[in-house]
C-alpha cells in the first residue's frame, strides 16, 4: 500500500531558484521481509536506492535514481480479492532495469506493456531529469498505454493514476501547496514534506487507529485514506524524499526503520545524501 506524490516541471534549469522536482515516497511492506535501506549501489556506484534483500527476490527496488537523470517508481495494485499471482514475473525489476539502463521513459514502457499480463498489478513511473525532463506513467490494470505527464503535480497509490484513492489526492494537493513556497531551505521543505508523509491519522478520522488491534483486513478497508500505516506485522517501512532543484543538485533523503522491526518499539534513522547530476 505504497504511495508516492511529485511535482516536476514547474520551474526551468535556466532559472536561479526552485526545484525541478520535488517527490515523496511512502513504502509499506510486511516487517519481516528484509531489505537494504536506500544506499548507492555495490554494483553500480551511480545509482542510489532501497533494495530488497527477500531471499529469492534479491535486487528487487521499487524507487531509485541515478547519477545520470534516470528515475523509476513502482507501486503494486492489490486486487479486491487479495490474490496474488506467485507464478507471476517479479515487479521489482521493473525499476532496476530502467535505471540501469539506456532506453528512453517511452521505449521502456512500451516494452513492458508488451509483457504487462505476465505481472501482477502495478503503477509504474519513469523520468529523465538531465536533457528532457521527461516523466512517464503506465499501468498493467489501466487498459492504456505508456502515457507522458505534463509538468504539474501527481499523486499515485494502489489504484490507477486517473482514478486516485483520497490519500494520494491529500498526499499531490499538499506537495503543490509545498511547491509554491519551495524557495525556503532544502533542510525546512524536506522536513515539511515528511511531516505529511508521516501522518498516521486516516484523513477521515480525528485519532490514529488501534494498532494492537488492528487486522489486515481492517486495514485494507481504511487504506485509501490512510499516508502512514502502522500494524504489529506490516507498515510503512520508510519515507523518501528527493529534491533535485535547477541546477541539478539532488537532496535524497531517507527515513527508515531499523531492522529487525520491533512493532512495540519502532527506532527510526534518517540519511540524506547530496549529489550533482551529471550532464
Amino acid at each position: 500500500m505504497c504511495i508516492t506524490a511529485f511535482v516536476f516541471g514547474l520551474v526551468s534549469k535556466t532559472q536561479k531558484k526552485g526545484y525541478r522536482l520535488i517527490l515523496a515516497f511512502n513504502r509499506d511492506e510486511f516487517y519481516a521481509r528484509p531489505a537494504k535501506p536506500a544506499s548507492f549501489w555495490a554494483t553500480n556506484g551511480d545509482i542510489i536506492g532501497g533494495m530488497d534483500m527477500t531471499p529469492g527476490k534479491e535486487g528487487g527496488t521499487w524507487l531509485s535514481l541515478s547519477k545520470t537523470g534516470r528515475l523509476a517508481l513502482l507501486l503494486n495494485i492489490r486486487r479486491l480479492d487479495g490474490f496474488v499471482d506467485p507464478d507471476a514475473k517479479g515487479r521489482g525489476s521493473l525499476v532496476k532495469d530502467f535505471v540501469e539502463g539506456s532506453q528512453g521513459c517511452e521505449e521502456y514502457l512500451q516494452g513492458i506493456a508488451e509483457e504487462g499480463e505476465q505481472y501482477n498489478g502495478f503503477n509504474l513511473v519513469t523520468a529523465d531529469l538531465t536533457d528532457k525532463d521527461e516523466v512517464y506513467y503506465y499501468s498493467n490494470k489501466s487498459g492504456s498505454p505508456p502515457e507522458k505527464l505534463q509538468p504539474g503535480a501527481y499523486g499515485i497509490s494502489n489504484s490507477l493514476l486517473a482514478s486516485p484513492w483520497m490519500k494520494a489526492t491529500h498526499a499531490k494537493d499538499s506537495l503543490s501547496d509545498i511547491a509554491n513556497v519551495a524557495e525556503q531551505p532544502k533542510e525546512r521543505l524536506t522536513e515539511e514534506i515528511l511531516k505529511v508523509m508521516r501522518n498516521d491519522v486516516p484523513l477521515s478520522h480525528d485519532k490514529p487507529l488501534d494498532e494492537s488491534s488492528i487486522t489486515l483486513e481492517k486495514l485494507y478497508a481504511v487504506a485509501p485514506e490512510l499516508l502512514c500505516v502502522k500494524t504489529p506485522v506490516y507498515g510503512t517501512r520508510s519515507h523518501t524524499v528527493i529534491l533535485v532543484d535547477t541546477q541539478g543538485e539532488v537532496t535524497y533523503t531517507e527515513s527508515y526503520l531499523l531492522e529487525p522491526i520491533d512493532a512495540r518499539n519502532r527506532q527510526w534513522k534518517t540519511e540524506s545524501v547530496t549529489f550533482s547530476l551529471k550532464d
